[in-house]
């Protein structure tokens, strides 16, 4: 599971960075607001781990910004520890909040049940593959960022699945000028997207490509 972490302690951001890498997590550190939103948008997290005053300001302003780009779990992980400040984090509808120091075993079962409450919620809902705001969810819940264009044409084919689409096709569904358009563009998006799934699910990606003829989405 991808943990994007926000904290400006050095130190502490290190330690907690070590001991849950060592219990299965990918960790990802930041230290600004600007780099973690920088990051959500280009790539796709299972949960955000989240220091509240930072260098350039308070997560908890910042919330529905990072929800734009992430519908996983969010928790707080901060020195603001008062009754007062804990009802400002829940108010923005974050997950759980703790307040440092923090004891790690705690923090591990935590985000252990989180991520397994998440990920069984997601699989009855949605068991198949879905692309939700320019995400890719893979029937094994792992997500991939798309570009606008990929999510588009994805959808497409998604929406049309069994049938043979053409380019042309498929560029009317974007809108775009075929006179302008250089078609080797379109097999270069969709080769992109099977390497970036490649990555992240073992079994078939039901994209295929129907030689002289265009691509299908595959019915199971």
């Amino acid at each position: 599971m991808n943990i994007l972490f926000l904290e400006d302690e050095p130190d502490l951001a290190e330690q907690i960075q070590h001991f849950l890498q060592k219990r299965g997590y990918v960790i990802t550190l930041t230290s600004t607001l600007a780099e973690t939103l920088q990051h959500l948008q280009n790539r796709q997290f299972n949960l955000l781990l989240l220091d509240r005053l930072v260098p350039d300001g308070d997560s908890v302003q910042h919330i529905a910004d990072f929800k734009a780009h992430h519908n996983g779990p969010i928790v707080l992980l901060t020195a603001l520890g008062q009754t007062i400040n804990r009802i400002e984090g829940y108010q923005t509808g974050i997950d759980h909040y703790f307040a440092k120091p923090v004891d790690l075993d705690e923090l591990h079962i935590v985000l252990q049940n989180l991520l397994t409450k998440f990920n069984s919620q997601h699989a009855e809902s949605n068991p198949d593959w879905q692309i939700k705001q320019k995400v890719l969810y893979c029937p094994n819940l792992q997500t991939l960022a798309l570009s606008s264009r990929e999510a588009l044409v994805l959808a497409f084919l998604m929406e049309h699945a069994g049938q043979i689409l053409d380019k042309q096709t498929l560029l009317n569904a974007l809108t775009i000028d075929d006179e302008e358009y250089d078609y080797r563009r379109m097999d270069s998006m969709l080769y992109r997207i099977r390497k970036k799934v490649a990555q992240v699910y073992e079994g078939s990606f039901p994209l295929e490509t129907i030689h002289g003829l265009g691509y299908s989405w595959m019915r199971d």
